[in-house]
Formats: C-alpha cells, sequence, structure tokens
C-alpha cells in the first residue's frame, strides 16, 4: 500500500468516526415505515373494494340489458364479408414491367405453397388483384430476394387463388383465412 492510500484510509477511518447518529432516529424511521405499509394496505384494500364493485355493477348491468331488451332487438344480420383490398403484382424485374412474356408471368395457384398445386392463373407486373384474406403458407421470393410466408387469397381473371405477398409491395391489412 502505498503512503497516499495509508493517509487516505487514515482520513476516512477518522471521518466515519467522527459521524454521530441523532438519538431516536432508528425509532423514528421504524415509526415512519410501519405507518407507510399502514397506509399501503389501506389503499390496496379501497382499490379492491372499488374494482370488486364495478364488476359486480357491470354484470348487474350487462344482465339486466340483456333480459329486458332481448324482445326489443332486431334478428342479428351475419356478419358481412370482409371488403376485397385491391393489391397491384409486383415483378422486381424491370424487363418485366412493360412487356408481358410468360417468363414474367407471375402464378395465382389453388394453394399457397412454392411447389404444390395447380397454377389457376396468370398475371402481370401492375396488374391489380382483389385480396380478401391472408395466411401463411411456403417462403416465397421475388427476383430481387424479397421474400415472405405471407400469401394472399386473390380473385384475379375471374379465379380465386393464392398470391405469395413477395409479389406484391401494396400494404394490405386483410383477415386471416383459413389454409385449404
Amino acid at each position: 500500500m502505498s503512503d497516499g492510500e495509508a493517509e487516505l484510509r487514515a482520513l476516512l477511518r477518522a471521518a466515519d468516526a467522527s459521524v454521530r447518529v441523532p438519538p431516536g432516529l432508528a425509532d423514528r424511521v421504524r415509526a415512519v415505515d410501519a405507518a407507510e405499509r399502514r397506509r399501503r394496505a389501506a389503499w390496496r384494500t379501497l382499490v379492491a373494494g372499488m374494482a370488486a364493485a364495478t364488476v359486480a355493477g357491470g354484470i348487474f348491468l350487462a344482465g339486466y340489458l340483456a333480459g329486458h331488451r332481448a324482445a326489443e332487438r332486431p334478428p342479428a344480420l351475419a356478419p358481412a364479408a370482409p371488403a376485397p383490398h385491391v393489391l397491384t403484382v409486383y415483378n422486381a424485374d424491370p424487363a418485366c414491367w412493360k412487356a408481358r412474356p410468360a417468363g414474367c408471368a407471375v402464378s395465382i395457384k389453388d394453394v399457397p405453397h412454392t411447389r404444390d398445386g395447380a397454377v389457376l392463373a396468370r398475371v402481370w407486373h401492375g396488374d391489380d388483384v382483389q385480396g380478401v384474406c391472408a395466411a401463411l403458407g411456403d417462403l416465397a421470393a421475388d427476383e430481387s430476394g424479397v421474400a415472405s410466408t405471407r400469401w394472399y387469397r386473390v380473385t384475379a381473371r375471374g379465379v380465386t387463388g393464392w398470391l405469395p405477398a413477395a409479389r406484391t409491395r401494396t400494404v394490405a391489412d386483410l383477415p386471416a383465412c383459413p389454409l385449404p
């Protein structure tokens, strides 16, 4: 240990020894802690009681309204089918943006799988299709490497099938649909 360290330690010991704790400090701290614990317990009890009363009141009100207004309600209507969302087909190869050769076509398939199923229709860059819902299927990628496992259930050219999300740059918040 160096002389400087020894001197510092001696100063710290002297400072520590000179500190005097006021009489009764520990008792005052304990009393404040006990009062704070009682106050917190009282608040918790109050909040729990209010929550229980709110829930009970809500249940009562819901039961009352359901029982007394059932005869007034018109018959329930079937939920409306979600409105289709327009999706625009995208081909990452600029050579395919104006030309429509078979090699530039994007397949609409009967299942959302890259290797399985049949091609139901072909669409090209810039074509609009009607998206109905979305599901997860096989990973599909475009020419630039954009890939996704999301597939859209679409209608195009009078046919309904599956288009990989990687083949559109349209952001669509479509509901989930079951896989075939």
